[in-house]
């Protein structure tokens, strides 16, 4: 006789019609749930025949679970002195949302991400497709689901919260289009990680289809080669620039060195999350990728993993914020 499964939290979550942690808040008396709501959940508990299970009262009694969390190490993703404030926003992100879900987060690089293996780690996220390539490497093992920052086709990937680095592109590039450039140039750092390798694909089908130059500076991740190669766009004739360094203080010192204007001779976009841009004189245009967004995305998508054995996936939004940097 086939033995029947146990029910799952999840389960009485939805027969509930509340979210998984008011479930198991209302079923450990923690949390502030409204009576009816708490009477609820139990209601729907004992009905399923529900029991915690192990891990529950691991939580219960205050030890955490633990989830890896894959860092890249890409040559050229992290300038020494990059003001880019994208990682430390998602990682802040990440871990504030985690253990709201009962988890602690251990961080790796992801040259280093067979240490996650000696650990034990429930759950994996990786950062970009270097990280993404080293759970697979060791995350068969390990046995555990991996939530990926891309849409990736293995059986293993039980999550994704990706960002269209492709639309991203293109936003930014019409936006600029709609306030008069008419010749844009790309100016981005020497790396293979994935969101530049789009932005510059993006790129140059956008020029192709708008039949115009498809313009690329590649410098090093730091502000005196930003600086430069701003100043040598700014020299070839180019009216606009979409800036992938994080270095938006030194991009406006080299277009500055050319004896060019912001915005009236050279509008500009910086892919950053705009705390820096927003000080600058001019103030700077920014597409942020929305980091502690994406934390909390990421931590919605492990509770999911956890409690269902479908994969979930997700896309994150971009947002375009626009200052004086870029309108005319």
């Amino acid at each position: 006789m086939a033995t029947k499964e146990p029910v799952k939290l999840v389960e009485v979550a939805e027969s509930a019609g509340v979210s998984i942690a008011t479930a198991s808040n209302a079923l450990s008396n923690k949390g502030r749930i409204s009576e009816p709501t708490r009477l609820r959940v139990q209601k729907a508990a004992t009905k399923l025949g529900y029991r915690a299970n192990p891990t529950a009262r691991t939580l219960r009694a205050g030890r955490k679970r633990l989830a890896g969390f894959v860092l890249p190490t890409v040559e050229g993703q992290f300038g020494t002195d990059s003001p880019n404030l994208f990682w430390s926003k998602l990682l802040e992100s990440l871990a504030q949302h985690v253990s709201d879900i009962g988890f602690g987060l251990v961080v790796v690089s992801s040259e280093h991400a067979d240490l996650l293996s000696s650990l034990p780690i429930e759950a994996a996220f990786s950062s970009d497709e270097v990280a993404d390539r080293e759970l697979m490497k060791h995350g068969l093992a390990w046995g555990v689901p991996i939530i990926s920052s891309a849409p990736i086709d293995d059986p293993r990937v039980r999550g994704t919260n990706s960002i269209n680095h492709d639309q991203a592109t293109r936003d930014v590039l019409n936006h600029l289009a709609k306030n008069g450039c008419k010749r844009p140039a790309l100016v981005l750092m020497k790396s293979k990680a994935h969101y530049i390798m789009t932005a510059r694909l993006a790129f140059e089908d956008w020029c192709n289809k708008k039949d115009v130059t498809a313009t690329v500076f590649e410098c090093s991740a730091d502000a005196q080669a930003t600086r430069q190669a701003t100043e040598d766009a700014a020299r070839a004739g180019i009216d606009g620039v979409y800036l992938l360094t994080g270095h938006s203080p030194a991009a406006l010192d080299g277009i500055r060195a050319a004896g060019k204007r912001i915005p009236q001779d050279i509008l500009v976009v910086a892919q950053a999350e705009g705390l820096v841009e927003a000080e600058l004189d001019p103030p700077v245009s920014n597409l942020s990728f929305q980091p502690a967004l994406l934390g909390k995305i990421a931590a919605e998508t492990l509770e999911a993993v956890m409690a269902s054995k479908r994969r979930i996936q997700h896309t994150v939004p971009h947002k375009l914020v626009v200052r004086e940097s870029s309108q005319r």
